[in-house]
């Protein structure tokens, strides 16, 4: 079944969001549905019945589910001759806000304690970091931002993140998913040449592999694709003062 727990999908300015669901396991004539109900009171607005009706190889039936932001639980039927004969659910899909985090140190955390979980449980994050950024080891999992978290692709702690996500879901009554792309010790000007493979000299910042861009770079092609995304959230100027 396709999404994958706590996914969160960006929603438009109307609150209104839809994501793919993909079903396995479908006999021959059976038709599917599906349906979205609120985690919670207050966190959504259930939906009807939805028909998935692009039918794929090997028993897989796919289709587009819609729905207001908010936090769900997605429950999947399939039907024979009109009467249930099989289902499936999914505890926690999002439709919210997703948003990328760039910058400096400032914005990585993981030096500024004390770090900071998420409260709310509609606070997502992938849990992984690995410094190099490899494009193959990037997992497809989420959980809830807590204090142990490490926001993929490339922040290893999640600093005041958590709170910050508990502050947009207070307000917004929406979940929240964050990536992780912030490079500490760098600065805008950096970025700027790894973008256009620019040379530059830094201590620890290679940019014949992209630094310090890469982690933004890897998330826009490898998550959000997948989520959409609401903005980019950019702290820089700490480092910027000495740009040539």
């Amino acid at each position: 079944l396709y999404p994958r727990s706590r996914q969160v999908f960006q929603r438009d300015n109307e609150n209104a969001g839809a994501f793919p669901v993909v079903v396995e396991g479908v006999a021959a004539g059976q038709t599917v549905e599906a349906r979205l109900l609120p985690v919670g009171a207050d966190q959504g607005t259930p939906t009807d019945w939805q028909p998935l009706s692009r039918a794929l190889a090997g028993g897989r039936v796919r289709g587009t589910v819609s729905g207001t932001g908010g936090w769900y639980r997605l429950e999947v039927r399939a039907l024979a001759g009109g009467t249930p004969a099989a289902g499936t659910a999914l505890d926690r899909v999002g439709i919210g806000e997703v948003i990328a985090i760039f910058g400096l140190s400032l914005a990585q955390g993981g030096h500024y304690p004390p770090e900071l979980g998420a409260k709310d449980d509609r606070v997502s994050c992938i849990d992984y970091y690995e410094s190099g950024v490899d494009d193959l080891k990037l997992p497809f999992v989420f959980s809830q931002l807590h204090e142990k978290s490490k926001i993929a692709p490339f922040h290893k702690a999640p600093f005041a993140w958590g709170y910050f996500g508990d502050l947009l879901v207070q307000r917004l009554n929406v979940p929240v998913l964050l990536y992780g792309c912030a490079f500490g010790g760098t600065n805008i000007n950096q970025n700027y040449k790894a973008i256009r493979h620019i040379p530059f000299e830094h201590s620890f910042c290679n940019y014949n592999i992209g630094r310090p861009y890469k982690p933004l770079r890897t998330a826009m092609h490898h998550y959000v694709p997948y989520s959409g995304i609401r903005c980019i959230l950019s702290h820089h100027g700490g480092n910027d003062a000495a740009i040539e």
